[in-house]
């Protein structure tokens, strides 16, 4: 076993995928779309197991241009479905957790990159 800096992970697992097994924490925000693509899309920015699925792309892409939330959700729960099935990277454990906040704070829509990779809170404010 050997543990890495996140920027040694980063590189030796994600740039150049030299490794026979990785386990990462992974977190998604409000939006399926964050993690859904960051992850498992072949172009994902940390498909970091060459996870590459016609089906699934294709159910993500349609749901992030659904013209309804309705369509949307059924996308999302097609991609799940994709994952179920395909297993590319199996969840070991989920953290419970949860973000909330007063109605006068705001801005929290821009706190995690689109990306996931960062939580940024200049641009959120309190409302007096």
């Amino acid at each position: 076993i050997q543990e890495l800096q996140w920027g040694d992970w980063l590189t030796q697992v994600t740039a150049n995928m030299d490794y026979r097994m990785a386990m990462v924490n992974w977190f998604g925000g409000w939006e399926p779309a964050q993690m859904y693509r960051g992850l498992f899309h072949s172009e994902g920015s940390f498909n970091s197991f060459a996870y590459a699925s016609d089906d699934f792309d294709a159910a993500i892409e349609n749901a992030e241009s659904a013209p309804s939330e309705e369509e949307e959700v059924e996308y999302y729960r097609e991609a799940q479905r994709v994952l179920h099935e395909e297993v590319p990277s199996p969840m070991l454990w989920f953290r419970d957790g949860a973000m909330g906040a007063t109605p006068s704070v705001g801005g929290l829509d821009t706190v995690l990159a689109p990306n996931n990779t960062e939580v940024n809170f200049s641009e959120s404010w309190l409302d007096e």
